[in-house]
């Protein structure tokens, strides 16, 4: 399976996850073995999964990353009355997704995909900021065709749910070098 591209219909920024943390850990994990993960339980989330929290690993297909999601995070989120159950996990998760909108913060200050221009991290800093009021972790990775490309966002928050500033500002990322941000390449070839 080759997941390179961007499948039809993405058009703005995906889920990775919704993990529980303490400290500067993506831990506890895989919390509760007696809650196996149940693809029928999330059935009507499926349309906006698939758009919202779609996997791009190759060893992964859609309902085999979710399963690890759910099982790995979601089973560490039970006590929290709005994340008891696998489809309320899910679902809250995707609500997050909408109500925090990074691309269109981005694209308000003017920080667009683009493969000509290139961005500081601590502008792209300063807008989730401004907009959130909070200190987001910005991931940057090392690219062949130029310094850093970012790679994603955290936004961290407290068990309310409300947001709150993130343990990491940044990680992986070069303050003193330009941040590529590229603009989406889907699978039929059209951006």
């Amino acid at each position: 399976m080759n997941k390179t591209c961007v499948p039809p219909g993405i058009t703005k920024w995906t889920i990775h996850g919704l993990w529980p943390t303490v400290g500067e850990e993506h831990k506890p994990v895989f919390c509760n073995n007696s809650w196996p993960f149940n693809e029928g339980d999330i059935e009507d989330l499926k349309p906006k999964l698939e758009l919202q929290w779609p996997s791009f690993e190759s060893h992964h297909d859609e309902a085999g990353f979710w399963n690890m999601n759910g099982r790995k995070h979601g089973t560490c989120s039970t006590v929290l009355p709005y994340l008891d159950s696998e489809h309320k996990y899910f679902e809250v998760t995707l609500s997050f997704n909408i109500k925090y909108d990074i691309f269109s913060v981005l694209e308000q200050k003017g920080i667009v995909p683009s493969n000509e221009k290139t961005y500081q991290v601590k502008d792209i800093e300063n807008a989730l900021y401004d907009a959130y009021r909070v200190h987001p972790t910005v991931y940057c990775l090392p690219v062949k065709s130029s310094e850093q490309m970012l790679s994603y966002v955290e936004l961290c928050l407290n068990k309310e749910p409300s947001l709150i500033d993130c343990v990491n500002s940044t990680a992986h990322c070069d303050y003193s070098k330009p941040v590529q941000y590229p603009p989406i390449v889907r699978l039929d070839g059209v951006m």
